[in-house]
């Protein structure tokens, strides 16, 4: 009985999800990814302020900046 409880759980989660990404299709294609382009290239012509590395354990490590958030640097191992 949880099991099914949690599938449900789960499954209402993820329709909630791709409902939310099916709304915001446009408005991130048009208005908030080109935004998003044009302040991280902005905040490069200022200089990135480089963030701590980061391990994702599986092969991957990157920094950050702190500002923007554009990914600087990605190494794998």
């Amino acid at each position: 009985m949880n099991d099914d409880i949690f599938g449900r759980s789960i499954q209402i989660d993820k329709d909630r999800r791709n409902k939310i990404e099916e709304l915001m299709e446009e408005y991130d294609r048009t208005v908030y990814f080109p935004a998003l382009e044009k302040l991280r290239k902005d905040c490069e012509k200022e200089g990135h302020e480089e963030g701590e590395w980061k391990n994702n354990g599986i092969k991957h490590c990157w920094r950050n900046c702190t500002i923007c958030g554009a990914e600087l640097d990605r190494e794998e191992y």
